[in-house]
């Protein structure tokens, strides 16, 4: 997920990619160069192939920079390398909540 001001709420902490029992997960963490103490990925990848969507990631994460909530349940593409995400395709995903909404328990 992002900010309201469109950069990205994951820190690169690897929570998500440790916690991950089926390991469809790769990040690299760089600099940020936009004012904020804390690092960012500059490569965070999922597997859809090797996902096995199970939450972990989702729980693990100190930010509520990962969600599961597209209402998306069938993802199909053409070749392999397209089932891998990259953190632009996967930011581009809306959630099928708000953020107001998912505050208050999805209600």
């Amino acid at each position: 997920t992002t900010h309201e001001d469109g950069s990205v709420k994951c820190v690169a902490c690897f929570m998500c990619q440790t916690n991950c029992p089926s390991r469809c997960i790769m990040i690299e963490a760089g600099e940020r160069h936009d004012g904020r103490d804390e690092k960012v990925p500059v490569r965070f990848d999922i597997d859809l192939l090797e996902c096995i969507y199970c939450g972990y990631c989702v729980e693990a994460c100190p930010k509520d920079a990962i969600r599961m909530d597209t209402g998306i349940f069938s993802v199909v593409e053409k070749s392999r390398e397209d089932m891998l995400k990259s953190i632009n395709e996967l930011a581009a995903t809306p959630g099928a909540f708000t953020e107001e909404d998912y505050k208050k328990g999805g209600e």
